[in-house]
């Protein structure tokens, strides 16, 4: 069945005493729970069984990204089993295959130790950002730090963290002037904060994630039937990233909260959502909706896919529902048979293909990477821990000299940066987690 708007509204969650603190799995699993949480929602309403969901019918369509690119950033599975297509690769990509494992895991674990002193090392100490990154890659590149510290257990980058909260805390963090007003921005650094929390225990860290939360609900229209703009000044455009990014925010502050408020965010936004339009019939999600409200057709960015899949993957988590699997497993195939290339290695295709990608696009796919992982996690399909690994062994085999990672992972290494390093690290420590996995 579809839910009406009416019905939406009225539809209860499931008992908050059935709900599984992501908390408490991390203090009894250690870091992989940790990682594991901090990449995807905590909880999740329970409302729509996916047989219901109507994809749109705007496809990929290969014209020029949305001006809006700046801050935006294909194999559908039967019976559980990946088709031939990517299987059937042969060449570089299959370089993970060819590779004995234990050597893999070996040069992966050497390359990932060179490439976290390479990343620190961009680190500005006049400006406590890394030199060359955008404001919101400064979030998910200390988001990167903070994955490394929990995989090592290790403080050793903790200033990192504590110098740019306190050079950034009462200026680009406060009230009235948060950010150039994108609604995106917020949400990395929304995401960042609650991370450092969930790691340092330091209580301002939460405190700041619940005021940027603050700052991007604000954003909320009735406009398209709902959703924030991405926008937040001018208030042109309503994109899928950053609706993604206030429903994780909304459910990771109410798991660890308790505050309801976040909850009924949670409920508004996720109905909102999956009514919207944004996933297309080939079960991916474009980048946003035009000014009729419709999917806008535009490219498939591949942490927009990410993002998705990490609210069905804790739904399943939270309310024991399969169906949510079932999509975020679509979700992922989808974008593992078509966001590759012909090796089957992830391929930014809105970008790469052009080699025009700018210091946005070449965060994208580590953050994929880490959805994912988090999907690994939760069904242990053989196939999802293979993409990864098969993606860190590209890295490993053809992105990377002493270390240093570039923007296309299957080669030629090529315009290294501190993006393309963070996002190349993101898929190295996927991969450390899901070999880390026992079941």
């Amino acid at each position: 069945m579809v839910y009406t708007a009416s019905k939406m509204q009225k539809a209860a969650f499931p008992s908050d005493k059935g709900r599984v603190s992501a908390l408490k799995r991390a203090s009894r699993s250690g870091a992989t729970a940790i990682i594991s949480a901090s990449i995807g929602l905590l909880s999740l309403p329970a409302l729509i069984p996916v047989e219901s969901i109507k994809p749109a019918s705007s496809g990929q369509h290969a014209h020029k990204p949305h001006n809006s690119q700046k801050l935006h950033p294909e194999h559908l599975r039967h019976n559980g089993k990946r088709s031939s297509h990517n299987a059937s690769h042969n060449g570089r990509g299959s370089q993970a295959k060819t590779m004995r494992q234990p050597e893999l895991l070996a040069r992966i674990a050497r390359t990932d130790s060179k490439g976290i002193k390479s990343l620190q090392g961009m680190y500005d100490t006049s400006t406590n950002l890394w030199l060359g990154a955008k404001w919101w890659e400064d979030a998910t590149i200390l988001n990167t730090m903070i994955t490394e510290m929990a995989i090592k257990h290790t403080t050793s980058y903790d200033g990192d963290v504590t110098e740019t909260f306190s050079h950034y805390s009462n200026t680009k963090f406060s009230d009235g002037r948060y950010i150039g007003q994108h609604t995106d921005d917020m949400g990395w650094w929304l995401q960042t904060w609650i991370k450092a929390y969930d790691y340092f225990r330091q209580n301002e860290y939460l405190k700041m994630g619940e005021e940027i939360f603050g700052q991007m609900a604000k954003s909320w229209s009735g406009k398209c039937g709902g959703g924030i703009w991405w926008d937040a000044a001018n208030r042109t455009y309503k994109n899928a990233i950053s609706n993604e990014l206030f429903l994780d925010g909304a459910l990771k502050l109410y798991e660890r909260t308790g505050n309801k408020y976040y909850l009924a965010w949670a409920r508004r936004e996720y109905g909102w959502f999956m009514h919207s339009g944004l996933i297309n019939r080939q079960y991916l999600v474009n980048d946003g909706l035009n000014k009729k409200c419709k999917n806008n057709g535009e490219y498939t960015w591949t942490y927009t896919q990410g993002g998705l899949i990490q609210s069905l993957v804790d739904a399943s988590h939270v309310f024991h529902r399969g169906y949510y699997l079932k999509l975020a497993q679509k979700v992922a195939d989808a974008n593992d048979r078509l966001n590759v290339d012909s090796h089957g290695i992830l391929y930014e295709k809105g970008c790469e293909p052009s080699n025009s990608c700018s210091t946005n696009g070449t965060q994208f796919k580590g953050i994929y990477m880490q959805s994912l992982a988090n999907l690994y996690f939760s069904n242990h399909n053989p196939a999802d821990k293979a993409f990864i690994l098969k993606n860190a062994g590209a890295i490993i085999a053809h992105d990377q000299e002493n270390g240093k990672i570039g923007v296309h992972w299957d080669g030629p290494f090529a315009n290294h940066n501190a993006s393309t390093q963070s996002s190349g690290l993101d898929s190295l420590n996927a991969a450390i987690l899901v070999k880390s996995v026992r079941h």
